[in-house]
């Protein structure tokens, strides 16, 4: 972190280190850090409380295996640094886009989705949680359908409309009609 032509070095790891994103009053920091009990880069975060950063580790799902093969990486933050979004990379093959929040810690987007009554089709796999508004209400992401090859990723934009969770109630985005697969076709599409 340069401050007043100041550097300040945020992690001093063993491991990779990176700084990723920063809230708009640029006490808190995002990016990924090296968790030295479980040889895993994890997700990062560091708070700066007066003149000194301190430096939280945002964790990994299970299911991340260490040594520099899987790693997970927070992205982007709320405006207070109370949600925190990225991607969780299980191996060289297999990521996750992940929500992590202060009260719950680290989760799949998709459940923590659920729990405000969004959900995805089953056969919609989020892979990446990409961005998230100052008020931690809108969230951006990649994901793709598992069932298709070969894959086409696929942007989305989500609205958190009541900020207190819903509980079990599933509801369903608006889906859009894309082109149908093959075209021409015979004898069916998609």
């Amino acid at each position: 972190v340069w401050e007043d032509g100041n550097l300040t070095v945020l992690s001093y790891t063993a491991g990779w280190c990176e700084a990723k994103a920063v809230n708009p009053a640029g006490n808190i920091i995002v990016g990924m850090t090296y968790d030295s009990d479980t040889n895993i880069v994890t997700g990062g975060m560091w708070v700066k409380n007066g003149t000194e950063w301190t430096e939280y580790d945002l964790g990994f799902l299970p299911g991340t295996f260490p040594y520099g093969v899987g790693e997970v990486v927070a992205s982007d933050l709320s405006s207070d640094g109370t949600i925190v979004v990225g991607t969780n990379r299980f191996d060289n093959w297999n990521s996750e886009g992940f929500v992590w929040t202060l009260d719950q810690g680290i989760m799949p987007a998709d459940e923590y989705l659920a729990d405000f009554g969004i959900a995805f089709s089953d056969s919609f796999k989020i892979v990446e949680m990409t961005a998230i508004s100052e008020d931690g209400k809108t969230m951006a992401g990649i994901g793709f359908n598992r069932f298709f090859f070969p894959r086409e990723y696929r942007s989305f934009m989500v609205n958190i409309v009541d900020p207190a969770p819903v509980g079990e109630v599933p509801s369903y985005d608006s889906l859009d009609l894309g082109q149908p697969y093959p075209n021409p076709f015979n004898p069916t599409t998609s």
